[in-house]
């Protein structure tokens, strides 16, 4: 369930920049394979042992900005890649069930037998209050060697007149890799429902390579309307972006099965002025309630003239994702709220960083929470450490 607070992970390698500027870091844009998998370790760290646990500790239990922080464990995986993206959806929540979803790559340490080339979930029943974690696995053909789950996304889906929470589904999504080649490109997706009351009987699973496999990583898995999904992905061919893809599921009541397409692809137009490849970083998607407004969020460079930053963008639908119409970019520099925040507003040259989440208002409206600063040295770069603001780009 997302709320219009919306938390994000500003991503990228950090550099001083050796210049008369040499109080500035930069962070430059990640690489669109930087989430790549090669990493063989299945020892889970705990929470206990992380910075959000020993920062909990040394807050006052007061109120306000300084109450402590409350947490329980929900499942735990094989390594981080499991939450690394900010745009894969892997948590989700149905208010008129009261029933809380979570999706991560397995533990072997839990689930005996397992890999983390495969998917685990856990479900609460009342409102995320108690877990019951460690259910699956989901894709019992995922291995850490020619099919390598990574990334899933989760959407809970309750069937129409259902008001039992065990009787609802899960459909899930993920990304897969050949692991054994060296885990260097992405190659299709995992995808299959289970039950909500875990009965491995009610498990699906299918395995697919869109576009020949030239994809990354399946993102923004949503509903428009019950049993209507959707998710959006980068066109990539092992060494750029070459456009977008937008996939469309549709719940099968006689297989209990979510059938997926390739519903459209889009060209946004890139500027390729600077090396003849496209830039761009973050992409996502979601739709309002009643499912008639839809929206797809990226960062990109597709404004000519080899400013080599980043704009926020968009493609539109209002008839619940029949037809799709954009890209319709936000030129930040021509924002004075915008340019006036920057750095030196004078020169400066405004971009985004390189993550966003988007939820679409009860009008239609997108919401996209981004960092946005000055344009740093290094092309495609933001200095990180001076005048960068968060702002709603509606």
């Amino acid at each position: 369930m997302k709320r219009l607070i919306l938390l994000f992970f500003m991503l990228g390698s950090l550099v001083t920049v050796s210049s008369a500027q040499s109080l500035y870091k930069t962070a430059t844009m990640k690489p669109i394979d930087c989430y790549s998998d090669d990493y063989t370790s299945s020892n889970p760290v705990p929470f206990t042992e992380t910075a959000a646990y020993y920062l909990s500790n040394r807050q006052r239990p007061t109120t306000g900005s300084n109450r402590a922080l409350t947490f329980q464990k929900i499942g735990s995986a094989g390594n981080l890649f499991t939450i690394l993206s900010t745009e894969i959806n892997r948590l989700d929540a149905n208010n008129a069930l009261n029933t809380v979803a979570f999706i991560h790559r397995s533990d072997p340490d839990s689930i005996a037998g397992s890999n983390i080339g495969q998917y685990a979930y856990g479900v609460s029943f009342d409102s995320g209050n108690t877990w019951d974690k460690y259910n699956g696995v989901l894709n019992p053909s995922g291995n850490n060697v020619t099919l390598a789950g990574r990334f899933p996304n989760v959407s809970i889906y309750n069937p129409i007149g259902n008001t039992t929470p065990s009787n609802a589904y899960i459909s899930y999504l993920g990304a897969w890799l050949p692991f054994a080649a060296g885990g260097a490109d992405w190659e299709g997706y995992f995808h299959g429902v289970a039950k909500l009351d875990n009965n491995p009987v009610t498990f699906t699973e299918d395995t697919t390579r869109p576009n020949n496999g030239d994809v990354s990583i399946a993102v923004g898995l949503c509903q428009s309307v019950p049993g209507i999904f959707w998710a959006v992905d980068w066109m990539f061919d092992g060494t750029s972006i070459t456009g977008i893809i937008l996939y469309r599921g549709v719940w099968n009541p006689a297989t209990n099965d979510v059938e997926w397409s390739t519903y459209q692809t889009f060209n946004p137009g890139f500027d390729l002025s600077f090396d003849g490849e496209a830039k761009a970083t973050s992409i996502n998607m979601a739709f309002d309630r009643t499912g008639q407004y839809g929206w797809i969020a990226f960062t990109g460079d597709v404004t000519a003239g080899g400013e080599t930053v980043l704009n926020p963008a968009f493609y539109r639908s209002t008839d619940g994702g029949n037809t799709w119409t954009g890209p319709i970019v936000v030129d930040l520099a021509t924002l004075d709220n915008v340019q006036n925040n920057l750095l030196d507003p004078l020169v400066d040259i405004p971009t985004t960083a390189f993550d966003l989440d988007i939820v679409v208002d009860a009008n239609g409206n997108p919401h996209v929470g981004i960092v946005v600063g000055s344009n740093g040295t290094d092309a495609y770069s933001i200095i990180s450490n001076f005048g960068i603001s968060m702002y709603d780009i509606t």
